[in-house]
C-alpha cells in the first residue's frame, strides 16, 4: 500500500500530566501498522481538562512534531480525547408498538423507537452530545436483539447510551489543536477511547469470569491516569456506564508525600522506584535511598512506602465504589475489572483493588496495531491506541450531514443514521439549540446488550 495521508490514523491522548501521539497505517485488509509515536510533559491541563489554552496548545505541538519528524509529513488530522469529571454517559429509554401486532418489523418501527427514546433526554444547556449510540433492542420485552428488523412482535423497546460533555470543555480542546495547527477527525470521550482499546481482551476475561449468559456478562474497565480516573461499564459487549472521577496516580503520590512527610516530587520518584501496594510481598527489612528532591539524605523502610501507597489507593477506590455501586443497584454486576492507564504499572495495585472494590481486577494491554513499540506499549497509551482503533472502525464512513432540525449530532449505529435520514416529523425539545460538533463521525457497528430493569 502507499503510505499516503489518507492511510494515516493518529490518536491525540491530552492527558493531565503527559501527552501521547500514536500514529498508525491502515492496511488494504483492515489491520494497523505502527509508524510513529511520542510521550511527552503535558502542560495547562488539570484533572482531564485544559485549563491554559496557550500552554497545552505548546505541548500538543511539542508531542505532534515529535511523531511529524518521525513520519517525515505533517499530521493530517486527529482523533483527540475529551476528559475531565464534567464527561459522562446517560442511558435512555423509549419504544413503540407495532402496528398491526406482530407484523415484521421495519426501518420506520426502528425510527419510531429510537425517537422516542431521544424525547426522554433531558441536558443542562451547557453540555453538548458527542455520540449517540443504540445500545440494545427489545422485542416484546426479549433481551439482546442486535437487529430487530424483520422480527414480528407487538413492542419495540431501544436503549440508547449518550456521551456528553460541556460545550466550554470542547471549545477549548478545539481552539487548543487549532493554535497547534491541527485539525480533529473526532473529538471522543475519554472512558470509551480506554474501552475501545481493551475491547479484545473483553471475551477472554468473562469467559475466565462468567457463567452467565453472554446478553448478562458485563464488566468494567479502569483507566487511571494522572489526575483522573475513567470508568466504562459494558453490558453484553455494549457500553452500559461511561463517567470520570478526579482523583489517579497523583492521589497516591499526595497521600505517600503528606504520610512521609515529603515533597510531592520526592514521594512520585520513591512510589514509581520502590512502590508497592501489597505489604505482604515487601521485605519488612528492606530499604529504600531517599532520592535528592527529598531535601536531605538517609534510607527509609520500603514498608513504609507501601503503607503510604496503599492509604491513596483506599482513596482512589473510594471514588470508583459510587459508580459500581449505581450499577449494582441497576441490577448490573460487573463480574471483572480490566485495569490500564499511566498507572497500572503500579506492582501489587490490582491486587489492593480487588479487595477494596469486591471486584476481581486483572491488568489488560492493549492490542489491534501491529509493531508497537515497547514504549508505546506501555499502559499510559491505552488510550492513544483506543483512538485510532475508534477512528478505524469509522474509516469508510460518510461525515453525518446537517438536517436543519437537528443540525449536528452522530449516530453510532446504521440503524440510527437510518432513523435520522428518514426525517422524523419531530426533534425533542431537550435537544433544540445544542451545539453538536459537527466535525463528529458516527461509529460503525451496531451492538447488542440488556436493558437492566
Amino acid at each position: 500500500m502507499a503510505d499516503s495521508s489518507e492511510h494515516l490514523i493518529t490518536g491525540l491522548d491530552i492527558g493531565s500530566s503527559a501527552i501521547k501521539v500514536v500514529v498508525a497505517e491502515a492496511m488494504e485488509d483492515g489491520a494497523l501498522r505502527h509508524l510513529a509515536s511520542a510521550y511527552v510533559e503535558s502542560a495547562g491541563v488539570q484533572r482531564g481538562v485544559i485549563v491554559n489554552v496557550g500552554e497545552a496548545a505548546q505541548a500538543i505541538a511539542r508531542a505532534c512534531y515529535e511523531v511529524e519528524e518521525q513520519l517525515g509529513r505533517r499530521l493530517p488530522n486527529v482523533a483527540v480525547n475529551l476528559g475531565g469529571p464534567q464527561v459522562y454517559g446517560l442511558n435512555t429509554r423509549g419504544g413503540c408498538s407495532i402496528i398491526p401486532p406482530n407484523r415484521e418489523i421495519n426501518q420506520q418501527d426502528v425510527a419510531q423507537a429510537i425517537e422516542a427514546a431521544r424525547r426522554t433526554l433531558t441536558l443542562d444547556r451547557r453540555y453538548e452530545v458527542l455520540y449517540e449510540f443504540p445500545r440494545a433492542y427489545l422485542v416484546n420485552r426479549q433481551i439482546g436483539m442486535a437487529d430487530p428488523r424483520g422480527m414480528a412482535g407487538e413492542e419495540l423497546d431501544v436503549e440508547i447510551h449518550y456521551a456528553v460533555g460541556p460545550g466550554a470543555s470542547i471549545q477549548n480542546l478545539l481552539k487548543s489543536l487549532r493554535l497547534a495547527h491541527l485539525t480533529p477527525a473526532q473529538v471522543i470521550a475519554g472512558p470509551l477511547a480506554a474501552g475501545e482499546a481493551l475491547a479484545h481482551t473483553f471475551g477472554e476475561a468473562l469467559r475466565e469470569a462468567s457463567s452467565r449468559a453472554a446478553h448478562r456478562r458485563s464488566l468494567a474497565v479502569l483507566n487511571i491516569g494522572a489526575d483522573t480516573t475513567t470508568i466504562a461499564i459494558y453490558v453484553g459487549g455494549a457500553v452500559w456506564m461511561s463517567r470520570t472521577v478526579p482523583v489517579g496516580g497523583a492521589t497516591i503520590t499526595q497521600a505517600a508525600a503528606k504520610q512521609l512527610q515529603l515533597p510531592i516530587a520526592a514521594a512520585e520518584e520513591l512510589k514509581v522506584r520502590a512502590g508497592h501496594c501489597d505489604l505482604q510481598r515487601v521485605d519488612e527489612f528492606a530499604l529504600v535511598p531517599l532520592p535528592s528532591t527529598a531535601e536531605h539524605t538517609g534510607y527509609m523502610p520500603r514498608r513504609e512506602l507501601a503503607r503510604s501507597i496503599q492509604q491513596g489507593v483506599y482513596t482512589l477506590a473510594d471514588a470508583l465504589c459510587p459508580p459500581l455501586d449505581d450499577a449494582r443497584q441497576a441490577t448490573v454486576e460487573p463480574e471483572v475489572a480490566l485495569l490500564t492507564g499511566g498507572c497500572a504499572d503500579l506492582p501489587g495495585l490490582e491486587t489492593l483493588l480487588t479487595q477494596a472494590l469486591d471486584i476481581p481486577v486483572r491488568r489488560a494491554l492493549h492490542g489491534g496495531i501491529a509493531g508497537l513499540p515497547s514504549g508505546a506499549r506501555q499502559p499510559a497509551f491505552a488510550t492513544a491506541v483506543g483512538l485510532v482503533l475508534w477512528q478505524q472502525r469509522n474509516r469508510g464512513e460518510e461525515l453525518q450531514r446537517a438536517t436543519p432540525r437537528w443540525p449536528r449530532l452522530s449516530f453510532a449505529s446504521p440503524l440510527a443514521n437510518r432513523a435520522h435520514r428518514a426525517h422524523l416529523p419531530h426533534v425533542p425539545q431537550a435537544l433544540h439549540g445544542l451545539h453538536l460538533p459537527r466535525w463528529l463521525h458516527h461509529a460503525k457497528r451496531a451492538v447488542s446488550g440488556v436493558l437492566p430493569s
